[in-house]
């Protein structure tokens, strides 16, 4: 497992197991397993809200709505991107 710091996310991933481990975000603890391609898919649609101009929610431990702002979402997409490109996702 390799440790990620981002701006908005903390975890681990695993390229064997192609999974990210979230630890943290925005600041509050989690643990929340995502597959390669719930990375994308969340990628997406951050990407889409942001191009759109609308706001994000997303949901914390199945259970909690966590808003972000425009540049919540913006910093939540760099991280991606960067997490992306270290997990070498296509």
């Amino acid at each position: 497992m390799e440790s990620y710091q981002g701006q908005l996310i903390k975890g681990e991933f695993s390229k064997l197991e192609n999974e990210f481990i979230i630890q943290e975000i925005k600041h509050m603890e989690t643990q929340s397993i995502l597959q390669s391609y719930q990375i994308q898919t969340l990628y997406q649609y951050l990407l889409k809200q942001v191009q759109e101009e609308e706001s994000c929610v997303i949901t914390v431990n199945d259970q909690m709505p966590m808003h972000l702002n425009e540049k919540d979402t913006e910093m939540l997409l760099q991280d991606l991107d960067k997490l992306i490109h270290r997990m070498h996702i296509h």
